[in-house]
């Protein structure tokens, strides 16, 4: 553990390609009929050892979530067989309930709880399939005891979903025919009817707590029924109304001059930039002229030198 705390990147590629490695391994063992597809004690300490290593409260991670997914496929796709498969299911429902404890930073009782696991599962898988223990009372009222406390566990998770009642009271149903047995301790028996009195409890809430379903008020579509003039003109307005008629008309000529009065201004923009771009052109043509004069003055004058001509009249001093 400490030397995974100084590389957590190698730590984590190495658990992860022992996870890819198990799933093979198990995906070839469930094909195989008469084969315990079950994960062997190693399995399971490293799993123990990787939610102790690496965090189990973010949302996906390169371990853990793998990790909690082979978890749930091996409780989901493996059968029960012997009281070993008991004794594996239930110790790995125990994890999967400290994981769920551990990622809500809830109370660690299922976390304490499950160090004492540890030990007695170790024991179980020592044992052969046809060890006697796994037929004695005492495994079976362990194994009871170990299930009754996960599944108060999962109840105190899951009681504040709305399906609570349809996930938790064919359980409840189940747990009150597991009391009426002679053979169960009574001190077992008062932990199934804590769990069940619980799940019954948390279901007549959520029942109280439900609404009939409900059919919406349709809403009602105003019709209106059309109105057909005789002798109908285009462009003469039928409102009974005549000061609203002649609002309507007064607005609409508004409308007509405003417009008018826009594509005036905007034609005397038009003809104003036409004016500035005449004045324009003919300054540069004059401009360019005047240019042109000076030019040809000054190489004028630069001939005249260059020839001798310039000066040609004055006395020449001594």
């Amino acid at each position: 553990m400490e030397m995974s705390t100084e590389i957590p990147y190698f730590a984590a590629i190495c658990a992860r390609q022992r996870l890819l490695r198990t799933r093979t391994h198990f995906c070839e063992d469930v094909k195989l009929t008469g084969k315990s597809c079950w994960p062997s004690l190693k399995t399971l300490f490293l799993l123990r050892l990787w939610s102790m290593i690496f965090p189990c409260s973010d949302f996906r991670h390169a371990v853990m979530t793998p990790a909690i997914l082979l978890m749930s496929e091996y409780l989901m796709r493996c059968p029960i067989t012997s009281g070993r498969d008991i004794a594996i299911g239930s110790f790995l429902c125990s994890m999967v309930l400290s994981l769920y404890h551990l990622m809500e930073l809830k109370t660690l009782r299922p976390l304490l709880s499950i160090q004492g696991r540890i030990e007695k599962i170790k024991m179980l898988m020592d044992l052969p399939d046809d060890s006697p223990y796994f037929a004695s009372d005492m495994f079976r009222s362990s194994i009871l005891f170990a299930i009754i406390g996960n599944l108060k566990g999962f109840v105190s998770i899951y009681e504040g979903l709305k399906s609570f009642p349809e996930i938790f009271l064919p359980i409840s149903k189940i747990l009150h025919g597991l009391v009426e047995e002679a053979q169960i301790p009574d001190a077992l028996k008062v932990e199934i009817r804590d769990v069940a009195g619980r799940i019954e409890s948390k279901s007549q809430e959520h029942n109280l707590l439900r609404q009939p379903l409900r059919l919406r008020k349709q809403k009602i579509i105003k019709t209106a029924v059309p109105k057909f003039e005789e002798n109908f003109v285009k462009g003469r307005d039928y409102d009974p109304d005549r000061e609203r008629a002649e609002r309507k008309k007064l607005k609409k000529r508004l409308k007509q001059e405003a417009k008018g009065a826009v594509r005036e201004l905007r034609k005397d923009n038009h003809f104003l930039l036409e004016v500035k771009e005449r004045d324009k052109a003919r300054m540069e043509e004059e401009k360019a002229e005047k240019y042109g004069q000076y030019r040809a003055f000054l190489q004028e004058q630069e001939h005249a030198f260059k020839s001798g001509q310039l000066g040609k009249g004055r006395k020449r001093r001594r």
